[in-house]
């Protein structure tokens, strides 16, 4: 779980889509689709 956090933390330094990357994580960790 926590290489999902570091990936998504990556992801927003380069990207700054800190929303979308929150919402992918969070669908990784529960299964569920926000989006």
């Amino acid at each position: 779980m926590a290489k999902v956090f570091a990936d998504a933390e990556a992801i927003y330094s380069y990207e700054g889509t800190h929303e979308i990357n929150t919402l992918v994580t969070g669908r990784a960790i529960t299964g569920i689709s926000a989006i």
